[in-house]
């Protein structure tokens, strides 16, 4: 039901009906997600504790996405959530005078997954078929250009999250965040 009234989204830790919500991370290792950036807390047990004891924030690393990252993210949503491409909306969107040039690379490679059965390209879409469905993995990888990470690395220092409570997270998201507490 969620696919057909699209409003099935996937974020890093799977499929959800909440999409724009802030995810915060708890935990070694854990990765949050916060208007348009990621952090990650440390992995290391001994020092993930000592952070959490003294008060201080446990990530080590952060990642705010470029305009190019969201274009990508919102292809490949569409197509891991809604199976369909509409590549008028992504492009009245993002402002492109046209997703099969923006794209080139990416529509080049279809021939092969439409030869697999995995795609349906159509002058204004590119749908996946219900095989492509069962292998939407490999035909992300094709037609939405082998992202498998930010397409343009925008790293930022964790020693952006020095302070207290919603106070750090403001100072990282030029206070858009909808965040509630620490982060």
């Amino acid at each position: 039901r969620a696919q057909a009234e699209r409003t099935l989204w996937r974020n890093f830790q799977g499929y959800t009906t909440h999409a724009g919500v802030d995810l915060y991370a708890l935990g070694v290792s854990a990765i949050a997600q916060i208007d348009d950036c990621y952090v990650q807390n440390t992995k290391d047990y001994a020092a993930y504790h000592a952070a959490c004891a003294e008060g201080r924030p446990s990530t080590i690393k952060g990642w705010r996405l470029t305009e190019e990252d969201h274009l990508r993210r919102t292809v490949i949503t569409n197509l891991l959530c809604h199976c369909v491409i509409d590549k008028g909306e992504i492009a009245r969107q993002f402002g492109l005078a046209s997703f099969d040039e923006k794209f080139a690379r990416e529509v080049a490679a279809l021939p092969a997954l439409v030869a697999d059965g995995l795609v349906e390209p159509r002058t204004d879409q590119i749908r996946v078929t219900p095989l492509g469905r069962s292998a939407s993995t490999a035909a992300l990888r094709s037609a939405a250009g082998a992202a498998t990470g930010p397409a343009s690395p925008t790293p930022f220092a964790p020693s952006a999250f020095i302070g207290e409570g919603v106070a750090r997270v403001e100072r990282w998201t030029g206070g858009k965040s909808s965040a509630r507490g620490m982060a």
